[in-house]
């Protein structure tokens, strides 16, 4: 089983990649261990037992891509104000816009950071579902000397970083198309939740009430196209849909493209992968 989300590091020497492997493995340690801030809240037993099925749900998805399970501890999992959110973003020099987004995984740190959802146990459930696939996903970055991090994003799932950029701030194909990937694991995963009987009674009675919207609809319908227009020209590879997805979501958590670009490439001509993924 992995100590950190990181599966590969690239870039140093064997000894500078080696220590930035224990780097990831300390902070994953350290900072599920406590508060980052004295006055982040504790979490509630409901959401306790909801990281728990979570943990469950998510371990038993990847299991069926050929991935090693990974349990998340409650405490790499943290709940801040809106005020303590911002401040973490800007101190983990993390690429976000805290305007589109609520909630992140982050490498750097090894915690999953979110803004609390007050009583709404369905959106914390959702947040703690994609921001697990992203920690469990196939990780890979680089050794970065200059930069005050140590390390540079190379790949996060289906998400490649593209030349060039500093390690704060770095360019992704398939970036959205990724978090699509994401989001529609995260639909899945809920559904698998909501057929459980082992629900906090709290949440069980929100979910039959509305379980609201899901982020990245657009980035979805975008992903739902692709697949649709792999599957009409390669139906005798692939029994349905279904079956397509599944390439992506394997690749997306063994780390292993070239089936993908492949695909891609035989599908839509010679260099379509690459400029997909600009696209998307």
């Amino acid at each position: 089983m992995k100590e950190s989300s990181v599966n590969r590091i690239l870039g140093g020497s064997p000894e500078e990649n080696k220590g930035l492997g224990e780097r990831f493995e300390k902070a994953f340690r350290y900072f599920g261990e406590g508060k980052i801030y004295l006055s982040e809240r504790d979490k509630t037993p409901d959401e306790m037992a909801i990281i728990d099925l979570a943990n469950q749900e998510t371990n038993n998805m990847i299991e069926r891509f050929g991935v090693q399970p990974m349990d998340v501890p409650p405490g790499n999992i943290h709940i801040f104000s809106k005020k303590e959110y911002a401040d973490f973003i800007s101190e983990a020099a993390e690429d976000v816009d805290i305007n589109k987004t609520d909630a992140i995984f982050s490498t750097g740190t090894q915690i999953i950071a979110m803004e609390d959802q007050g009583e709404n146990l369905v959106e914390f459930t959702k947040r703690v579902l994609h921001e697990m696939y992203h920690l469990k996903s196939y990780q890979s970055v680089n050794f970065a000397r200059k930069s005050e991090k140590r390390h540079k994003m190379r790949r996060m799932g289906m998400a490649i970083a593209l030349r060039g950029g500093s390690a704060d701030r770095i360019a992704f194909a398939f970036r959205d198309f990724n978090e699509a990937l994401t989001e529609s694991l995260s639909m899945l995963s809920l559904a698998g939740v909501m057929a459980r009987g082992d629900l906090p009674a709290a949440l069980s009675k929100q979910l039959e009430q509305d379980y609201g919207k899901f982020s990245y609809a657009k980035e979805m319908d975008k992903m739902s196209q692709l697949i649709e227009l792999i599957y009409g020209k390669n139906k005798e590879k692939f029994e349905n849909k279904w079956e397509v997805y599944k390439v992506f979501f394997k690749a997306a958590f063994s780390g292993k493209l070239l089936g993908i670009a492949r695909l891609i490439e035989k599908t839509f001509g010679k260099g379509s992968f690459r400029e997909l993924g600009k696209e998307l």
